[in-house]
């Protein structure tokens, strides 16, 4: 990897932020973490991620309502991580400027696939 990118992790699970956090460092990417949208907002007043992972419900408000709110000035590919099983969020999460959905609990493995996929796209220009 040439370049590093940069992903953000926005989950409030400690736990979980943790994984995916390490999970993403040792992929080699930059990795900014937030628990709240208000902290995502913050990160996002820093630096432009490529990669935004992105819980749907917050402490703090709704994901998608967030996707909603930065996808006009943020082009960084949105994964929305989620344990609502309802076609419905998906749909939702998509219809909104998310770019993936993954149902929790998912595989790292596929999480890393996932953000490799995105990278790919990055890479062509796409």
């Amino acid at each position: 990897m040439d370049q590093k990118y940069r992903v953000l992790v926005v989950e409030d699970n400690n736990h979980l932020n943790e994984i995916y956090r390490r999970v993403m460092e040792m992929e080699g990417y930059e990795v900014y973490t937030a628990f709240t949208l208000e902290e995502a907002r913050q990160r996002l007043g820093g630096t432009e991620p490529d990669i935004i992972l992105l819980g749907v419900i917050l402490p703090d408000g709704s994901g998608i309502d967030f996707c909603r709110e930065i996808r006009a000035s943020v082009s960084a590919f949105i994964i929305f991580l989620s344990s609502l099983s309802d076609f419905e969020y998906e749909f939702k999460c998509l219809e909104a400027g998310g770019d993936d959905f993954l149902l929790k609990p998912f595989s790292i493995d596929l999480l890393r696939s996932r953000v490799a996929r995105c990278i790919q796209c990055l890479q062509r220009g796409s």
